[in-house]
């Protein structure tokens, strides 16, 4: 998939979406799923993409600031978009976050739209404590989709194991 420009990045801003990031780290036919205890859900890493910052700077600087610097760092650079999907929340949850165009203009926040971001990792080893999230694992295709069926989060379950069967198809994991 080809990456969107910063004017495309920023007409889903304009039509109410966040756009996130989503690192889907592998290494040795593996994926990286890190749990919150907080949320209760095992996910894979993600977060926003400012205004006015491309797709392959965002994943970068949200990976580091999620996982830490040195876990990235040990990344190759070759960063490959193998997916977009989108959430469009509740009414009740509609409007409960900022959301900004480039130009500045106020918009109403409806959902996220998400891009799925394969980078290889060069490391297995994360160190924890660096990172907002309390556990992590490294799983192979079968057990990442078993893990991700029982997210309770429909949206984020449907989207995670879709993104994992995509990544199966090829081959990556």
């Amino acid at each position: 998939m080809d990456l969107p420009t910063l004017q495309e990045i920023d007409a889903i801003r304009k039509e109410g979406m966040r756009p996130q990031v989503v690192g889907c780290f592998v290494s040795n036919k593996k994926t990286l799923l890190v749990y919150s205890e907080k949320y209760n859900l095992w996910q894979f890493p993600q977060g926003g993409i400012d205004n006015n910052e491309g797709l392959e700077e965002a994943v970068v600087r949200e990976m580091s600031e999620e996982l830490g610097e040195a876990f990235v760092r040990k990344s190759g650079n070759k960063i490959v978009c193998v997916g977009k999907d989108a959430l469009v929340f509740p009414e009740s949850k509609q409007g409960s976050r900022e959301l900004q165009t480039d130009s500045g203009e106020e918009i109403f926040m409806r959902g996220k739209t998400y891009f799925f971001m394969v980078l290889k990792s060069h490391t297995e080893k994360l160190d924890i404590t660096k990172t907002e999230f309390d556990e992590y694992m490294w799983l192979p295709y079968d057990q990442a989709k078993r893990l991700a069926q029982n997210i309770y989060q429909t949206g984020k379950r449907r989207m995670t194991c879709t993104i994992l069967d995509t990544m199966h198809e090829l081959d990556i994991l």
